[in-house]
């Protein structure tokens, strides 16, 4: 299994996911078809698949797919929006002004889109790191938002990202 990012727009992916010894493939999330369409020709890909992980609703009836090859090859998991880039970080910096990963990872992501390249992928020990939506279990991310629960603060969390996206 090979993946293929195509960047779309100004801060979305897609990704082109092919089976090298088929030449078939799958498209993730195919915000600019055409771009997506030149990916599969210039790769000789015969495309198959969409798959298609939001709609912009953020993360109300979101997808995740969660992709293996053959034995031995990394599997990969497609997330959508819910996984970040420069703005979600931006966020995080928020309700952890002192969190010195997602300051680094912020810096990191930022010199991505200056120079064209894609913020993707993470892994999931990044994300309990810097996502503050994976962080809702810990008492100080409950604090900050005034909850006393991970369900509560995740919600709460929801609310004042979408109150934060809404002035910026």
């Amino acid at each position: 299994m090979k993946i293929y990012h195509v960047p779309s727009l100004q801060d979305s992916n897609s990704f082109l996911i092919v089976d090298e010894s088929t030449k078939e493939g799958a498209v993730v999330d195919p915000i600019e078809p055409e771009k997506v369409l030149e990916a599969a020709n210039s790769h000789g890909v015969n495309l198959k698949l969409v798959l298609t992980t939001h709609h912009h609703g953020h993360t109300k009836g979101h997808i995740s797919y969660y992709v293996t090859g053959k034995e031995g090859e990394q599997p990969a998991v497609f997330t959508g929006d819910t996984l970040y880039a420069v703005k979600n970080l931006q966020f995080a910096m928020t309700i952890e002004p002192d969190n010195l990963r997602i300051q680094q990872k912020l810096t990191w992501a930022k010199n991505q889109n200056q120079a064209g390249q894609p913020t993707t992928p993470s892994t999931i020990e990044e994300e309990m790191e810097t996502n503050p939506f994976m962080r809702v279990h810990l008492p100080k991310i409950q604090e900050k938002v005034g909850c006393k629960s991970p369900i509560e603060a995740l919600r709460e969390l929801r609310k004042l990202k979408d109150k934060w996206m809404m002035m910026g």
